[in-house]
């Protein structure tokens, strides 16, 4: 059955029509692409009869809520904190990223696969779609049911709502590029890492000033280094660890001995390739959460190069890693898009904190960003 949207002789909508003018997509998708999502899934649910219509994208190995409209309630405004289950079956959207296949099946409560769903035991919806979509970074899936009706989705409606889904995927995909360009522009270095670099610097003039020309040399190959590369440029592993270590000396020219940094590398630094800015923002998290505290701050940097690709480990004796901070939150979803389900990211704590991050060795992993998620865990002993 295919409900059409049509105005009625007064001029207004009907029932269907003014549910999706009303409804309202998730607060996760504003602007031009949040308009353009809602008019596209207001166009997959005129097209298809559909009552609840979402996009879900995996991040971390969990489903969440990205965009959608519920026809069925047209004051509700989905909120993407709220559980997924809520508002759909958890069981089959796991079930289509686990297994990349489309299901579409009419009166879903009665399916053997899903009989312990408790969402289609409750519900009880009359047809559900639900559709793998991979596009550039995003891993994600459209989520269509219709709660009252005859029957499934016709092969046309199947054909025309993938299409429609993977234009308001690329809407949200593209609004996430741009949103995390700028985020990286604004977070590539602390601006009080600057400010107290050029402090000391100022001070050395006086004090010793070969020393003070030598550092400044140094934060220009820094400053040159890290405005002037490409976010999404592989860079050898060996120029990372190089601009690691002006890091470290700008910061040692400060903090003196309280901080102390040792780097190990195992394996051909010289083949091996990350993205640019990788490590750095490691480094970084830990002297900040370490150089505020009593006493010296110790830091052990490991970049291993192994046939199976690339480990780097960052362990400091601070209590906390803040993964709160902008350069740490940024590189965490650099990883989820550069290196879809194909990379690990781990925060361990025990006697101090422990970040790990594991890479595939080839290129060709390194999926393409667009012109301008993986996996995360946290771990506590």
């Amino acid at each position: 059955m295919v409900t059409k949207w049509v105005p009625s002789k007064t001029g207004n909508m009907d029932q269907r029509g003014r549910s999706a003018s009303q409804a309202s997509p998730s607060s996760c998708s504003r602007g031009l692409s949040g308009r353009l999502t809602r008019d596209l899934l207001r166009a997959i649910a005129v097209s298809s009869g559909g009552d609840h219509i979402f996009l879900v994208k995996e991040s971390g190995g969990t489903p969440v809520l990205v965009a959608g409209m519920n026809f069925r309630a047209t004051s509700e405004d989905l909120d993407p904190t709220i559980p997924l289950d809520i508002y759909a079956s958890a069981g089959i959207i796991a079930h289509v990223f686990h297994t990349g296949a489309t299901v579409h099946l009419t009166d879903p409560a009665h399916q053997p696969l899903f009989e312990n769903d408790a969402y289609l035991r409750e519900k009880k919806p009359q047809a559900i779609l639900c559709l793998p979509l991979a596009l550039n970074q995003m891993v994600a899936a459209l989520y269509v049911e219709r709660v009252a009706g005859t029957g499934g989705f016709s092969h046309g409606q199947l054909e025309l709502m993938g299409l429609l889904a993977r234009q308001a995927a690329a809407a949200i995909d593209a609004a996430e590029s741009y949103e995390l360009e700028l985020d990286l522009v604004h977070n590539r270095l602390d601006p009080q890492f600057l400010h107290n670099s050029y402090s000391v610097i100022a001070q050395l003039v006086v004090a010793d000033a070969p020393r003070a020309e030598a550092m400044l040399l140094v934060l220009s190959r820094l400053h040159r280094y890290v405005f002037a590369t490409p976010v999404e440029r592989l860079v050898t592993l060996r120029d990372e660890i190089a601009i690691c270590r002006d890091y470290v000396l700008l910061e040692q020219c400060r903090l003196g001995d309280r901080l102390q940094v040792e780097i190990q590398v195992e394996g051909s630094i010289d083949q091996a390739r990350i993205p640019a800015l990788i490590l750095q923002p490691l480094i970084e998290n830990s002297v900040r959460n370490g150089s505020g505290q009593l006493g010296n701050s110790r830091v052990l940097v490991v970049a291993t190069v192994h046939d199976h690709g690339i480990h780097l480990k960052v362990a400091d004796d601070s209590t906390r890693a803040d993964d709160r901070r902008p350069g740490l939150s940024n590189l965490i979803r650099r990883l989820a898009r550069l290196y879809p389900r194909r990379h690990s990211f781990q925060i361990n704590h025990g006697s101090g904190v422990i970040v790990e991050i594991t890479l595939p060795a080839s290129r060709d992993f390194v999926a393409d960003l667009p012109p301008s998620s993986n996996s995360t865990h946290h771990r506590r002993d």
